[in-house]
C-alpha cells in the first residue's frame, strides 16, 4: 500500500475533468442551438457553412435588387403610358387636321396643342426618375454616347444596322447632317450642294478606289468584316482640321473590349473649303478626295487590326500593344502621298524634294525633332510616310525600280500579315531579313544606307508635283478623277448622324486612331486623326445573383420627341398632316416596342425572384443541417455526461479515502 501517490484519485479525477469538458459542450450546443460554435467543433463544416451563408445574404439581397428592378421599370412603364396616351391624342388632331374641310386658323389651333404635347413628352423623358436616376432620357439607352473613360461601361448588345442602298464597294453614306454652325458659315446653299457633292460622289468615289487598291481591305469588306456605312455631317469651327472620321467603340470596365458592332461617323469641316459660285472649287475637292481616303485607311485598320490600332491584348485594353503612331499615320498617309499638294508633309515639313542628297536625307530624318521615336507631328505625316513606304518596298522584294503596281503589292502584304496575328514587331524583321529586328531597331536605324536610298529614288519618281500615294498612279498629283462614282449610295436616316452596324459575331472592334487636332503646312489644312476617344453609352445593370457577373442588363431606350420622330410635327396641310400622322404611328409602334420590353424585364424579374427565394431556402436548408444542433441527440448526450460526472465526483470522494486504510496498520 502506497500513500504518495493516489492513482486512483488521480484517475478518478482526469475523467471527471473529460467528463465536465464534455458536459459543457454539450450544455453550449444546447443553450446556442449551434452544433458548430467555433472553428474546432468542426473545421471543414465551419468553411462550407460560412461560405453558405454568404451567398445565402448575398441571394437574399438579389431578390432585393430584382424587386427594386421591377419597382424602376414600372416606374418607367407608367410613364411609358402617358406618352403613349400623348401620341394618340398628337395623331388623333392630325387626322382631324388631314381633312380639307378645316381652315387655316382650325389646322393653327391643332398645331398649338400639338406644339405643347410634344413639348410634354420631352419634359417627361427629363424628368422620369427613380431614385435620382433618369430612366427615359437616353442615360441608359444602348445607343447614347459620352466621353471615353465616363463611368463603369459594360458590355453593348449587338445594333443591327438600317437597310440602306450601298455603292459597288460595300460602303454606304447614310444620314447626313448639316450643323447650324456649317450653315452659318456657308450658307445652306453651299452646304446642301457640299452635302450632295460628298454623298454622290466624293466620298464614294474614293472608297472605291481606296479599296480597288488597298485588296486586303477589299476582301475583309466583302467577308462583312468591316462596317459597311458612314454618316456624314458637316460642320465649321476656327480648327484648320480638314475632315476626320470618329469611330465609336465599347469596353468593359475592367478593360475587356465589347464586340460585334461598330460606328463612324465622318466630318467635314466647311470653314477649310473654298467655292466657285455655289459649288465646291476643284483645289478643296482634291483636298477632300485625299483626306478622306487618309481617313478611311484610319477606320479599315482600326476595324481589322484591334489589338495594334488601340493597343489590346487579347480582347483587353493594353496600351504597350499599341502601334507606333508614324506607323497609323504612316500607312495613312502612304495611301494619298506624303508629298505635293494637299498632302505636302515631305517637301514642306522636312524640306526634302528630288534633288535632296541621301546624306541630307539621311540628316532629316534622324533629327530629334523628325525622328520616328520622337512622335512629332512632322514624323507621323512625314518621316512616318517615308518609313511605311519602305516597308512596303522591301515586303515587295526590294525591286529594282519603284511602282505603283509594286507599293500596293508590298502594303497589301504587311496588311495581310497583320492581320492574320503576326506581331509589327515580326512582320518589320520578316520583310526585311533581320536587317531590322523590330520596332525599335526600325526606329533606331531608319535613315540608314537601304532606307536612304530608297527615300532618294521614291522622291525622284515623285517629282516636285506628284503626291506618292498608291491610290492612282504613284506619281499623280490628282489622286482620282473627277467623275461620279455611284448615285445610289444614300438613304436619309434621321435618328442619329453616327451609324451604327453589325458587322459578324466572332470578332472584337474598336476606335478610329489617335485624335489630331489637324494643322497645317504652309497654307494646306491637313486631315485630322480619327476621334478614337468615343464609347457608347452605358446600360443598366441589376444584380441578380448571388455571385460577381450574375447580372441583368436593361437598354431603357431614348423617348424624346426627337428619338420617336414627332419633334417636328406640322398639321398645316392635307399633306403635312397626313405625314404626321405616319410619324405619330411610327412613333406608337416604337414606344409599344419599349413598353413591350419593359414588360418582358418585369416578367423575368418575376421569375428571377422566384428562383432566388427558391434557392436562398434550399440553401438555408443543407446550411441547417451543418450548422444546427440536433436538441433530441444532445439532449441524450447531455443526460449522459452528466450522470458520467456525477459518478466521477462520488468515485472521487471514495478515491480521496483510500490512504485512510493505512491508519489501521498504525
Amino acid at each position: 500500500m502506497v500513500i504518495q501517490h493516489n492513482m486512483g484519485a488521480m484517475n478518478t479525477s482526469r475523467m471527471l475533468k473529460i467528463n465536465n469538458k464534455n458536459l459543457s459542450k454539450r450544455m453550449e450546443k444546447l443553450s446556442s442551438g449551434y452544433s458548430v460554435n467555433r472553428a474546432a467543433d468542426d473545421a471543414a463544416g465551419l468553411s462550407i457553412s460560412e461560405k453558405m451563408r454568404n451567398l445565402i445574404r448575398n441571394l437574399n439581397m438579389a431578390s432585393q435588387n430584382a424587386e427594386d428592378g421591377i419597382s424602376l421599370l414600372q416606374t418607367a412603364d407608367g410613364a411609358l403610358s402617358e406618352v403613349h396616351s400623348i401620341l394618340h391624342r398628337i395623331e388623333e388632331l392630325s387626322t382631324k387636321a388631314a381633312n380639307d374641310v378645316n381652315c387655316t386658323e382650325d389646322r393653327q389651333a391643332s398645331q398649338d396643342e400639338i406644339n405643347s404635347l410634344v413639348g410634354e413628352i420631352d419634359r417627361i423623358a427629363d424628368t422620369t426618375a427613380f431614385n435620382g436616376l433618369k430612366l427615359i432620357d437616353g442615360s441608359f439607352d444602348h445607343s447614347a454616347t459620352f466621353s471615353k473613360g465616363a463611368g463603369d461601361v459594360k458590355a453593348i448588345t449587338e445594333v443591327t444596322a438600317s437597310d440602306g442602298l450601298q455603292s459597288v464597294n460595300k460602303v454606304t453614306v447614310k444620314n447626313p447632317v448639316i450643323d447650324t454652325s456649317a450653315t452659318a458659315n456657308i450658307g445652306s446653299t453651299k452646304a446642301n450642294n457640299l452635302q450632295n457633292e460628298l454623298v454622290d460622289s466624293i466620298v464614294p468615289q474614293a472608297v472605291n478606289a481606296f479599296l480597288d487598291t488597298f485588296t486586303a481591305f477589299k476582301t475583309a469588306a466583302d467577308n462583312n468584316q468591316v462596317s459597311d456605312e458612314i454618316g456624314l455631317k458637316l460642320y465649321s469651327d476656327n480648327s484648320t482640321t480638314l475632315a476626320f472620321v470618329s469611330i465609336k467603340y465599347g469596353y468593359f470596365s475592367d478593360g475587356t473590349l465589347a464586340s460585334d458592332a461598330i460606328a463612324l461617323n465622318l466630318s467635314v469641316n466647311t470653314n477649310t473649303l473654298t467655292f466657285d459660285g455655289d459649288e465646291l472649287s476643284a483645289d478643296s475637292r482634291l483636298a477632300l478626295e485625299n483626306t478622306i481616303v487618309h481617313e478611311m485607311m484610319h477606320a479599315f485598320m482600326d476595324d481589322t487590326l484591334i489589338n495594334g490600332m488601340i493597343g489590346a491584348v487579347d480582347g483587353k485594353l493594353d496600351s504597350s500593344n499599341e502601334f507606333p503612331s508614324w506607323f497609323t499615320e504612316g500607312m495613312a498617309q502612304s495611301a494619298v502621298g506624303g508629298c505635293a499638294n494637299t498632302n505636302d508633309w515631305v517637301n514642306s515639313s522636312l524640306g526634302l524634294t528630288e534633288n535632296s542628297t541621301e546624306a541630307e536625307i539621311s540628316d532629316v530624318v534622324k533629327n530629334n525633332a523628325n525622328s520616328l521615336s520622337s512622335g512629332s507631328t512632322s514624323s507621323e505625316y512625314g518621316t512616318g510616310y517615308l518609313a511605311c513606304m519602305y516597308l512596303g518596298y522591301m515586303a515587295a522584294g526590294s525591286p529594282a525600280t519603284i511602282t505603283d503596281g509594286d507599293m500596293d503589292s508590298g502594303l497589301n502584304t504587311i496588311l495581310e500579315k497583320l492581320m492574320s496575328g503576326t506581331s509589327l514587331d515580326d512582320v518589320i524583321n520578316e520583310i526585311s531579313g533581320g536587317l531590322y529586328t523590330d520596332t525599335t531597331d526600325f526606329e533606331n536605324k531608319f535613315g540608314d544606307a537601304q532606307s536612304t536610298a530608297f527615300t532618294s529614288n521614291l522622291l525622284t519618281l515623285v517629282g516636285s508635283t506628284g503626291n506618292g500615294g498608291v491610290v492612282g498612279n504613284l506619281a499623280d498629283s490628282d489622286l482620282l478623277p473627277d467623275q461620279d462614282a455611284t448615285s445610289t449610295v444614300y438613304q436619309a436616316n434621321t435618328s442619329s448622324d453616327y451609324i451604327v452596324s453589325s458587322v459578324g459575331d466572332d470578332r472584337n472592334w474598336t476606335s478610329g486612331g489617335r485624335g489630331q487636332a489637324g494643322g497645317t503646312t504652309g497654307n494646306t489644312p491637313r486631315p485630322g486623326g480619327s476621334g478614337g476617344g468615343i464609347i457608347f453609352g452605358k446600360a443598366f445593370y441589376l444584380q441578380v445573383g448571388g455571385e460577381a457577373g450574375q447580372d441583368m442588363s436593361l437598354n431603357l431606350k431614348d423617348m424624346h420627341a426627337r428619338v420617336l420622330g414627332v419633334d417636328n410635327l406640322s398639321v398645316m396641310s392635307h399633306e403635312s398632316a397626313s405625314d404626321a400622322m405616319t410619324a405619330c404611328y411610327n412613333a406608337v409602334k416604337k414606344v409599344s416596342e419599349s413598353r413591350s420590353q419593359i414588360g418582358a424585364y418585369i416578367n423575368r424579374l418575376e421569375y428571377t425572384i422566384a428562383n432566388l427565394d427558391n434557392y436562398s431556402e434550399n440553401l438555408q436548408n443543407a446550411e441547417s443541417r451543418i450548422r444546427d444542433t440536433d436538441m433530441a441527440d444532445e439532449m441524450t448526450e447531455y443526460s449522459l455526461q452528466s450522470i458520467l460526472s456525477q459518478a466521477a465526483q462520488a468515485m472521487l470522494s471514495q478515491a480521496t479515502q483510500n490512504p485512510e486504510s493505512v491508519l489501521a496498520l498504525l
